[in-house]
């Protein structure tokens, strides 16, 4: 893959802001970046967070079911990379995050591709991006089903037990399931736990979103019908686990006159509610992808027994091949949301892929947005808000059909940047 550093000054931001229009006073204008991280072959960001000590991690895989590993890179406040190595062959699609309170120690959740049916796990060291010996664990589960847009999600208990979320195919009936993979403290795996929500003809399953809380679990995700009609929409789904994994309810979000795709969810810090993210559009199936569903993005709030809250919202101004990067909650108690939309005029692409970042208040509704783009597209996969109180945004450049180039943008606390 080609970079052409005189390009990147090029890449000034163009921030565009609606609702509430705050001044900005750029004190320390080295502490938001956009930064490029080109590499021998394409990496699809797979997310990226900060550490404890004010360090940032960013992940990737190849998009293609390639003999190429994941790449995890820590980079300072600055954006200047630390440390830059791969996995093992091992890994492909995987998730990565911090499972210390230190955030000394990173562990990679992962699978070898498409077809696997292997899932791998290892820890390592924050410090130097070494695999740390002797943890590298493999665990069969037959008929997995994985890919770039479904890696292997999981959650640790501070016990050190996991909890492994994925989806499942039943190859005699040709149905695809959300399944869970508990593993004990000594990294011995129990059977997998399938969840059959007995949808009559709804077929293949997306499982997308795993968050973890003090009395249980929560994954969510997005199921359509395998034998596809222009009436047949996207459904998404919620489902709980105590803390025994055991099924406590699900629901589905359903229109019969739209599609309804969950990117994923989080639970509040107060948890009292959960918040699903994603899309919604008149597109079904058969014209798009189940993931990146072209419609308007939303959000949906449910308590913790399942019930559809009056509180949601609906952001009309990235209704365009709108899909939703990632959520977060924010310290004034409302959310942070990252996306990806272009701009189209009747049927007409006019612009390649923006990103967006959207503050929401406690009620959902908007309260500003600032745009990102380039001269290349940009797709945004993940957002949290840093310690200094701005944001940061994990995604991608694609300069061309699966030549991709991980990036990161932090912002200051009102979703301004610089580059330097």
């Amino acid at each position: 893959m080609k970079f052409y550093p005189w390009l990147l000054p090029a890449l000034v931001c163009c921030i565009l802001s609606t609702g509430c229009n705050k001044s900005t006073d750029l004190t320390s204008p080295s502490n938001v970046f956009l930064r490029m991280f080109p590499s021998d072959t394409s990496y699809q960001t797979g997310g990226a967070f900060q550490l404890a000590d004010g360090n940032f991690v960013v992940y990737g895989f190849p998009p293609e079911n390639n003999s190429y590993p994941p790449l995890i890179i820590k980079c300072d406040s600055k954006g200047t990379i630390i440390w830059k190595n791969p996995l093992s062959p091992a890994f492909h699609y995987c998730t990565v995050k911090s499972i210390s309170i230190s955030d000394s120690i990173l562990m990679a959740v992962g699978t070898t591709g498409t077809a696997a049916s292997v899932i791998s796990v290892c820890r390592i060291n924050a410090s130097s991006g070494i695999v740390i010996e002797g943890s590298l664990k493999n665990y069969t589960v037959p008929d997995l089903v994985s890919g770039p847009l479904m890696p292997p999600l999981f959650e640790r208990a501070e016990s050190g037990s996991l909890l492994i979320a994925g989806t499942i195919e039943n190859k005699d009936k040709k149905e695809y399931y959300p399944f869970v993979l508990p593993v004990e403290e000594n990294g011995v795996a129990k059977s997998p736990i399938v969840f059959d929500f007995n949808i009559p003809g709804w077929k293949l399953i997306m499982t997308r979103g795993l968050c973890k809380d003090n009395k249980g679990y929560t994954i969510s995700g997005s199921t359509y019908n395998a034998d596809v009609t222009e009436t047949d929409p996207v459904i998404s789904f919620c489902l709980r686990l105590d803390n025994n994994y055991d099924e406590l309810w699900h629901t589905f979000l359903t229109d019969t006159k739209e599609s309804i795709s969950t990117k994923g969810m989080i639970v509040t810090e107060s948890e009292s509610s959960i918040i699903l993210f994603g899309s919604r559009g008149k597109s079904t199936y058969a014209n798009t992808n189940i993931s990146d569903l072209i419609g308007t993005l939303y959000t949906q709030q449910l308590d913790m027994e399942g019930n559809l809250s009056d509180t949601s919202g609906s952001y009309s101004d990235f209704m365009n091949l709108g899909h939703a990067g990632g959520l977060a909650e924010t310290s004034d108690g409302g959310y942070i949301m990252s996306a990806t939309t272009n701009e189209m005029i009747d049927i007409y692409l006019v612009s390649s892929n923006h990103m967006y970042l959207l503050k929401l208040g406690k009620d959902l509704n908007e309260e500003w947005h600032r745009e990102f783009k380039g001269f290349n597209a940009f797709t945004a996969v993940s957002v949290e808000q840093t310690k200094d109180g701005g944001y940061l945004i994990g995604g991608y450049e694609h300069s061309g059909t699966f030549i991709f180039t991980m990036c990161l943008i932090k912002t200051d606390a009102d979703g301004n940047i610089v580059l330097q």
